[in-house]
């Protein structure tokens, strides 16, 4: 009839370096032009398949870069919150903070 409730917060850790460097390598279309890389260097146009491979190279650079500082954004906003909860003690409505 009821769900139990929990009262904890789910924090997930931070993600590490290589998490995010497979985030990024993971997405389709990176995918795609990796596979169009290796179709170039297989067809033996190299110029073609270097550029598409610094292509593919600074896109993971910079979007491991803004993940990076994104996750540590959020990692230095968690360290400044604490969270609270209201409390109900003898009628009375109490703030308690949860550490």
């Amino acid at each position: 009839m009821f769900a139990a409730w929990n009262n904890e917060l789910l924090v997930t850790g931070p993600k590490t370096a290589w998490h995010l460097v497979w985030q990024q390598l993971a997405a389709l279309l990176i995918g795609i032009l990796i596979l169009a890389a290796a179709l170039s260097a297989l067809l033996g146009d190299y110029l073609d398949a270097a550029a598409i491979g610094a292509i593919v190279f600074l896109n993971t650079l910079l979007g491991f870069v803004r993940e990076y500082r994104a996750e540590r954004a959020i990692q230095s906003l968690r360290k400044l919150t604490i969270p609270a909860v209201r409390v109900r003690r003898n009628t009375l409505v109490n703030e308690i903070p949860l550490n």
